[in-house]
């Protein structure tokens, strides 16, 4: 996946999150933490998190897999987008 658009799939994660009522506030800040830091990614800084990336863009992506498959769905497109780009 090309650059223009893992930055595409991530403004529809960030859509996704905006619109979703249903998720914890704690929950939510999670996915915008990981969203902050790809875009830190895409913007060469570097991850804020001392947790490897892809393994927190995986647990968010099985922690919400049967109550909110669409976030599922663009977390698993990032996570192959980054996992291509070495990351």
């Amino acid at each position: 996946m090309p650059e223009n658009q893992l930055r595409e799939t991530v403004a529809k994660l960030r859509e996704e999150l905006d619109a979703d009522q249903g998720l914890s506030e704690e929950r939510a800040a999670r996915l915008r933490a990981i969203v902050a830091d790809i875009e830190g990614l895409l913007e060469k800084r570097e991850a804020s998190e001392n947790d490897s990336l892809p393994v927190r863009l995986a647990e968010a992506a099985s922690d919400f897999e049967t109550s909110h498959p669409r976030l599922t769905s663009v977390l698993g497109q990032i996570a192959d987008a980054l996992s291509r780009m070495g990351i």
